[in-house]
């Protein structure tokens, strides 16, 4: 049972995801998706669906819009530093003390579904370090262009990251998803 290999981190969105006008009223997470659902509900409940029962909830300002869901809050107002790392670095207590071996690590901007428990078994048996999540579309000429993709080798190893500039249509968008051992995310 997957319930007690993994525990899920949700992370505040990126510096390049504008909404004009609306995010100086709440963090994305809390963006109504769909009039009935917030942003943050999809990544919680791909986490929860999977047997992921400790959640955190990173978010970088104004967390009372997210605080039914709230456990580690990230507080960093327009700084400079203000990064993915030092989000964790500011919640390691938190991290330090989840008694299970893997973190499943995922955006709280993106909309898909997934079974993290799946990724999970297929991540132990591939023996990488780090798993990413990607989903090979064919429309990245038009579309997906705030995100990055991969570039795999055959055995599908990352050789790069990169910002995706639409100058092809197939490519492997990258879900900003990651799952590692959580002794090797620390």
């Amino acid at each position: 049972n997957n319930m007690y290999k993994a525990f899920g981190i949700v992370n505040s969105s990126s510096r390049n995801i504008r909404v004009e006008g609306l995010e100086d009223y709440r963090p994305i997470g809390a963006f109504s998706f769909l009039g009935r659902y917030r942003m943050v509900d999809f990544p919680i409940s791909n986490l929860s669906n999977s047997g992921i029962d400790r959640i955190q909830v990173y978010v970088k300002e104004k967390p009372r819009t997210l605080v039914s869901h709230q456990m580690c809050i990230r507080d960093r107002r327009n700084n400079i530093y203000n990064t993915d790392i030092a989000s964790y670095y500011e919640n390691m207590e938190c991290i330090e003390e989840m008694h299970h071996p893997y973190v499943v690590i995922t955006p709280d901007y993106m909309v898909y579904t997934a079974d993290f428990s799946k990724l999970i078994e297929q991540h132990i048996q591939s023996e990488a370090d780090i798993t990413l999540l990607y989903h090979a579309v064919d429309n990245a000429k038009d579309a997906y262009l705030n995100c990055n993709i991969l570039n795999l080798n055959k055995q599908k190893g990352v050789l790069s990251i990169e910002p995706n500039h639409g100058n092809a249509k197939n490519r492997n968008i990258f879900m900003d998803t990651y799952i590692m051992k959580k002794d090797l995310f620390i």
